[in-house]
């Protein structure tokens, strides 16, 4: 037996799982952005963590939330619309913030930048497929 079925044995369960993950993840990524374009703005930030603690923290927890999401999807039989729509919305979020904060002048684009933005385009192409997949 898969250890997910033996923590969330019901369809209805792992469902309503995947869709909390992934709220969770959209969360985390929207106080994410909020606080980057405040910082970008010229504003204080809310949050009091470093650039480098705020995109491990935020971003890299987002972006691990929607990839246990989209494994609890894949264990369900019939998948609801909510995580589905969420992981599109945050897949091509994270994807297109990346690539728009890579192609700033100043910023020097390192490997993991174009994996991030890849694993963002990802998460939004399982979306698309879960959606289809619905029965």
């Amino acid at each position: 037996m898969c250890a997910m079925h033996a923590i969330v044995s019901s369809d209805a369960a792992r469902r309503r799982v995947s869709e909390a993950l992934a709220i969770v993840a959209m969360a985390l990524l929207i106080l994410y952005i909020a606080d980057a374009a405040m910082e970008f703005l010229g504003n204080s930030r809310f949050l009091p963590l470093s650039v480098n603690d705020r995109g491990i923290i935020f971003g890299g927890g987002a972006l691990a939330l929607f990839i246990v999401s989209n494994a609890f999807i894949f264990t369900t039989i019939v998948t609801s619309r909510l995580a589905p729509t969420l992981l599109i919305v945050g897949g091509i979020t994270i994807g297109t913030i990346v690539t728009a904060s890579a192609a700033m002048p100043d910023v020097k684009t390192p490997e993991s930048v174009i994996t991030i933005a890849i694993l963002g385009y990802m998460i939004a192409i399982f979306g698309v497929f879960w959606m289809f997949r619905r029965k």
